[in-house]
Parts: C-alpha cells; structure tokens; sequence
C-alpha cells in the first residue's frame, strides 16, 4: 500500500469498487484532504471503502449506485474512532500516556517559515520604506494601504458570508463538534458573488469565488470560473445549496436585507 500518493490509492480502490471510470468529484478530492490532514491511516480509509461496497453488492438490484466517497464517510469516521480507541489502549499499556510529545521537523519548518516571513514583512513594508522615504512619507503610505486593504476585505468578506441563507451553524454542545463534513460546512457557510465580472475578479484575486477559494485555497484563483461550475453541478447532484449572486448589486441588496433581519430579530 503506496502512502506517498494517499490520494491516488484511494481513488483507484474507488474506481474499481464502483466498476466503472468514474472521476472524483472536486467534493471527494477536498474530503481527501480533510482525511489526509486529520491523520486518518490510509489503510483504514481503504479498508472502509471496501466494507462499505461488499455491503452494498449484496443490495438486491436497482439500488441507488455509489457514486461519491460521501456515502462512505461515516463507515471511514467509525472505523477511524475504533482505530483510535485501540491505539490509545496500546498506548496505556505500554506507558506511553506521560511521554512527551516530539517536537518534529515539520513543526520547525512551520516556526521558521512563520517568522522568516514576519522579519521579512517588517523589513519590506517598514524598515526599508522609512530608510528610503523618510518616516513621514511611509506612515502616510502604509495608512492608505493598510485602510484601502481593509475596506476591500471587509466588503469582499461580508459579501461572502454575511447575506441571506448562509448558515452559521454551532456545535454540538455534548461534543463541541459541527455535524456537517468538512466540504459542506465550507458551502453551506459561504456564497459566491460577482461570479460574471471579470475585472472584480481580478481586482479581488478571486475571493468572489468564495466557495471554491474554502474548498481549494491552494489551487490558482484562475481556475476558480472552471472549478465553480463543477462544484455547482455535484451540489446538485447531493442536494446541497450553491449560493451565487451573480452580481455584486444583488449580493449587497441581500446583505443589507440580511442586517435589516438581523435588526428586527428578538
């Protein structure tokens, strides 16, 4: 079992299980992330996807197919909980529950790169420009940036999360968790805006495309107009709501229409 390509396994045992060329949704990919993130062995998200479909070929015929690794998510969440459950039994027995815990080199990687980068800002944007300029001109300067920055983010962030019908869900109070997977809560939580406007688009680097910069943040904004209406489709598909407001007129009018509610509500 090959763990240098998570993705690739996972889509292979996928693919031949369904029985036909079927291709991973964007959702499914941004699920495998979220796997592969929380740690999630590979053998046990393989070995779920097996169970689930040696279930499901006893299913007498013209039963609904299989066609997403959403309908294999809780078998892999269950599985998972059990692995875990196991390995923190191995690990009392073994006395391994005071042992400190390792400090890794990808944690020193991330240290290193989060202050190479705050040394770095603070001597492109302050030092530099005060030695050049002069403090004057570069407080004026840096002050119209950092205003103009945040006035665009602010309307580019409430466009995009406070109008009508986005969710703000809160967590299970017996287990602090949200119930949606990873994917839909990204959805259901955000809205797309101004999705026909090239020059907003460019302007704001692709945050109008708000549902597809959660879902895939490292891929190039570019590709967002191409991705979004993948996205779109396989929401229907599943029934979940793709909000879109295809101009920027209509995503304010539902967030003033949004606060308005906010303010007669008891």
């Amino acid at each position: 079992m090959n763990y240098f390509n998570y993705y690739t396994e996972i889509e292979e045992t996928f693919v031949r299980r369904r029985g036909k060329n079927l291709f991973l949704s964007p959702l499914d990919w941004a699920l495998m992330e979220v796997w592969q993130e929380r740690g999630i062995p590979l053998h046990i998200v393989i070995r779920s996807i097996e169970s689930v479909f040696d279930v499901f070929d006893k299913q007498p015929p013209g039963t609904r197919t299989i066609k997403s690794l959403f309908y294999c998510r809780d078998e892999i969440e269950a599985q998972y909980t059990e692995w875990l459950a196991a390995q923190a039994g191995k690990g009392s027995e073994n006395g391994d529950d005071n042992k400190p815990v390792a400090f890794s080199n990808e944690t020193v990687r991330e240290h290193i790169s989060f202050w190479t980068a705050k040394v770095g800002y603070a001597f492109m944007f302050v030092a530099l420009p005060i030695w050049l300029l002069g403090f004057t001109s570069w407080i004026v300067g840096f002050l119209i940036i950092t205003m103009v920055t945040g006035l665009v983010i602010s309307i580019v962030f409430q466009l995009a999360h406070t109008v009508e019908h986005t969710e703000f869900p809160m967590p299970n109070e017996a287990t602090n968790k949200i119930e949606n997977e990873w994917a839909i809560h990204q959805v259901a939580t955000t809205a797309n805006f101004s999705t026909g406007n090239k020059l907003i688009s460019w302007l704001v680097g692709g945050l109008n495309f708000q549902i597809e910069h959660h879902l895939f943040p490292k891929i190039s904004h570019i590709h967002y107009p191409a991705i979004s209406k993948i996205i779109k489709r396989t929401c229907n598909d599943f029934g979940i709501a793709y909000r879109e407001f295809p101009k920027m007129s209509q995503a304010i009018g539902s967030h003033v229409a949004y606060l308005r509610r906010l303010g007669k509500a008891n």
